[in-house]
């Protein structure tokens, strides 16, 4: 939103102490995790790392700058490792508990990764993927896009109806919202400050800084978020580049308003969203999953879905309110058979914001719905 990048982030010192080195720190209290390795890159800007983890006493693999994804996988293998659990560099207080807790739910869950990233339910920060060697070995052979080289699991999510994957979400609601990674000098500046909240050797439960963040937020001290969870990769602008060299049945006038990899799907199960004219060769759309305004389908192609289920997912696909309070509902059980307090209160809100609706009547689909107006009519004229 304005903020400027800020190089070199692993280094950063925050309260005296790089951004890797708690993160290192981090890992090693995991009770799960037996060794830590840090994968960075062959390019001379990276020696420090290097140097770095020399005098720590930590493993390093160095391997490609762009193709992220073959590196960790060589990092993986030269530990012969079984799985990977991934943390990224820039987050100062990830949470040993909730580092286990995802690497828990792999082993046992019997899925192919877990993560607590997709839905977004935790603060920005706490970020932690894990997934079996064999799961990154085959993403390595089948990815062929930038950002997926670049993001390493990107092509993992993507592939949805391949892959049994598994999300640990924030038993806490409201704590989406918080931002504890480094970004930017601004982000630099508060967690500086958030971290001389705690002791050099500590590391914090999410809870802890929850609190602590909460204390300064009272004495005045704000912080100005340097991006969004949901700002596009620059590496999706390579990958419209990539499709296109593939994809030569497309006019010029298609490419040039984004029609290569993420053309707007129409098809679904109901005849007013079915109206769908496809490319010569190109087969029915059907989607595995969607995150945010993002659709992707069955083959792992992403999209920008317009329709939005006709706008029943307005606010976009796995929304973190929604979803939280859908689970909330789910408790107090759904479908209820007779009428109940939830449908008053919607009722009188439509009653409010649509000033023809004297009253409310709901059906179940359109038949229901028309067939009510029908006896309405009836009624009402005789």
């Amino acid at each position: 939103m304005g903020s400027s990048r800020l190089p070199g982030k692993a280094l950063r010192p925050i309260s005296g102490q790089p951004v890797l080195a708690r993160v290192v720190q981090a890992a090693r209290r995991s009770r799960l995790c037996d060794d830590v390795v840090v994968a960075t890159s062959i390019q001379d800007g990276d020696r420090a790392i290097t140097d770095w983890c020399e005098q720590a006493g930590i493993s390093c693999y160095r391997g490609s700058e762009s193709d992220v994804l073959h590196r960790m996988l060589g990092a993986a293998e030269a530990q012969d490792a079984d799985v990977i659990v991934r943390l990224t560099a820039d987050c100062p207080f990830l949470d040993p508990a909730v580092i286990d807790q995802v690497a828990w739910l792999l082993i046992n869950a019997g899925c192919d990764y877990a993560c607590n990233t997709s839905p977004w339910t935790w603060p920005d920060g706490l970020d932690v993927e894990a997934f079996w060697v064999e799961t990154l070995r085959q993403a390595d052979t089948e990815a062929d896009l930038p950002s997926h080289r670049e993001h390493v699991t990107r092509w993992i999510r993507a592939n949805r109806s391949r892959f049994s994957i598994r999300t640990l979400e924030c038993p806490l609601p409201g704590l989406a919202g918080r931002h504890w990674t480094l970004d930017t000098p601004e982000d630099l500046e508060f967690l500086d400050r958030l971290a001389e909240c705690f002791l050099a050797d500590h590391v914090p439960s999410f809870l802890e800084v929850a609190a602590q963040e909460d204390r300064l937020s009272d004495a005045g001290v704000t912080h100005k978020i340097g991006r969004t969870r949901n700002a596009i990769p620059a590496a999706l602008l390579e990958d419209l580049e990539a499709r296109a060299k593939t994809q030569r049945n497309y006019d010029r006038s298609n490419m040039a308003i984004g029609k290569v990899d993420q053309r707007v799907p129409l098809a679904s199960q109901t005849f007013s969203k079915s109206r769908l004219v496809l490319p010569e060769g190109r087969s029915p759309l059907f989607l595995s999953h969607g995150m945010g305004c993002r659709a992707w389908d069955i083959d792992g192609n992403e999209y920008v879905d317009l329709m939005m289920s006709l706008l029943a997912v307005s606010l976009g696909y796995c929304d973190s309110d929604v979803d939280a309070a859908v689970r909330q509902q789910m408790k107090a059980g759904v479908s209820l058979s007779l009428a109940s307090e939830l449908e008053c209160e919607l009722a009188e809100l439509i009653a409010e914001l649509v000033p023809s609706a004297q009253s409310v009547r709901f059906g179940k689909n359109g038949t229901d719905a028309t067939s009510a107006a029908l006896a309405i009519a009836r009624a009402a004229t005789g």
